[in-house]
């Protein structure tokens, strides 16, 4: 394999092999990629280091995991996700088999994508979802795993597309819709 640089996955430790000695530069996406990486995996080596026991649960036909497990103390344990490439697609963390803290959710890049909040298994508080370039795409409150309040979808540069409230999941009052303009364009009651 002519790779300048690989990242394997064994028993929760990254190795990242080393360089080819013909190659006479580096290769600065793979480099960003094995640094966006190793920034988000912090939570991930945390786990595996302190981890009781470590349980690969599925791989890809490829042979790359897919989801594993890592048991941590009294019912604690944290289950990540990969895409097929090795990258991290989301990590959770469970508490006496309930969903329970922040779950991030990844793209294949390293981006972080989304951010939900977990109580006992239900999504409670802030629900972000992001566009790759960082900025909020959606952003609303759950409580008891239902929407409620205000709930907010934004353009791509950050300027609010389509705002409205929520009650147990149901769209309710006015909502406002505006174009890239901030202008807004239509304004409907539920």
């Amino acid at each position: 394999m002519n790779k300048m640089s690989r990242i394997s996955k064994q028993r929760g430790i990254l190795q990242i092999s080393a360089l080819s000695n013909h190659q006479k530069k580096y290769n600065v996406d793979a480099l960003f990629r094995v640094y966006c990486l190793m920034s988000m995996s912090s939570m991930f080596i945390f786990c595996s280091c302190h981890s009781k026991q470590h349980i690969l649960l599925e791989k890809y036909p490829n042979g790359m995991i897919k989801k594993d497990r890592d048991y941590v103390d009294n019912g604690v344990y944290y289950e990540r996700e990969y895409y097929e490439s090795g990258a991290v697609n989301v990590i959770k963390k469970f508490e006496d088999g309930l969903q329970d803290s922040i779950q991030t959710v990844y793209d294949e890049s390293g981006n972080k994508r989304a951010q939900l909040f977990f109580k006992k298994g239900l999504k409670n508080g802030i629900v972000r979802e992001i566009y790759q370039s960082g900025q909020t795409l959606f952003e609303g409150k759950c409580n008891n795993g239902k929407f409620e309040g205000k709930v907010v979808w934004y353009y791509r540069d950050g300027k609010m597309r389509e705002e409205g409230y929520r009650h147990l999941d149901i769209d309710t009052g006015t909502w406002l819709y505006y174009d890239t303009a901030g202008k807004i364009v239509k304004q409907i009651v539920k």
